[in-house]
């Protein structure tokens, strides 16, 4: 998945440092990003390629490269304001794809958090974590990270696929959703599948996560079997299609970007948990 770079290494740890020319520069405005297509691939600029004159912010170290979030208005020729989505693609190398969409996460959060939500007075970055600090009332803001469950519906060599009824994403899927407030992910699979399909499932096993910045979530994916009847009641509001496909007759391209991809490979393979 997109966040299997190694030997690369992104360090997320709190540990600031100065900017310099060849730090990478990640700009973005609403959900676009400051980047350059050479030849089917996005190209980041950066900080020796840009001129700004606004705020500069440490976000994280990949390998030996810092990573800083830069104000716009920027400019570096070459380059220019494109989709966020053009991440999945055209993507840049796996490893900075990882850390563009990272940033992402953490310049929306940045963004949607210029004062406290408590008593409104501005916030400042705190000196010793990844936070926000109100120094009026206290208020402590972290980066915000909500689960989500996904999850493969099986019935012997059947898998239950979904198309999604909002978005931009408009091929076969899986069920997911947020987790609510006192839930267990387990609980969460559970209600999304019967609130989407109208199915009722059995034995949910735990196979993998992932970070999954267009969300802020961590995606947590499960696999579960049918239990009683197959008939799918549609919730028309999530989804526009259910259905339940044939492992032969799944045409689903091979990927090494999203859990949802990597479920139906580990389908299609037959190699899901017991």
């Amino acid at each position: 998945m997109l966040q299997d770079i190694l030997p690369h290494r992104l360090d997320l740890s709190y540990h600031p440092s100065s900017i310099g020319t060849e730090s990478r520069a990640l700009v973005f405005e609403g959900e676009k990003l400051l980047a350059a297509a050479q030849g089917g691939a996005l190209g980041l600029p950066r900080v020796s390629d840009c001129s700004f004159s606004g705020r500069s912010v440490w976000l994280f170290r990949l390998d030996q490269t810092d990573f800083f979030l830069l104000d716009p208005p920027v400019r570096a020729d070459g380059y220019t304001m494109l989709p966020v989505s053009a991440l999945r693609r055209c993507p840049v190398t796996k490893e900075l794809s990882f850390a563009a969409m990272t940033g992402y996460q953490l310049y929306k959060w940045y963004r949607d958090n210029r004062f406290c939500g408590r008593c409104g007075a501005p916030l400042a970055p705190a000196c010793n974590e990844r936070a926000l600090r109100c120094d009026c009332c206290g208020n402590v803001i972290y980066p915000k990270i909500s689960p989500v469950v996904i999850v493969g519906v099986t019935d012997g060599d059947r898998l239950l696929m979904t198309r999604y009824a909002k978005g931009e994403y408009r091929n076969w899927a899986l069920v997911a959703g947020f987790v609510e407030v006192g839930e267990t992910p387990e609980d969460a699979v559970h209600r999304e599948v019967l609130e989407e399909t109208g199915i009722r499932i059995k034995n949910p096993r735990y196979v993998a996560a992932q970070p999954w910045a267009f969300s802020d979530s961590l995606l947590l994916g499960f696999f579960a079997e049918l239990d009683g009847s197959d008939k799918i009641t549609l919730q028309e509001s999530e989804l526009s299609q259910a259905a339940w496909i044939p492992r032969a007759e799944i045409r689903h391209r091979p990927e090494d970007f999203s859990l949802t991809g990597d479920l139906i490979d580990r389908f299609v393979r037959g190699e899901m948990p017991n």
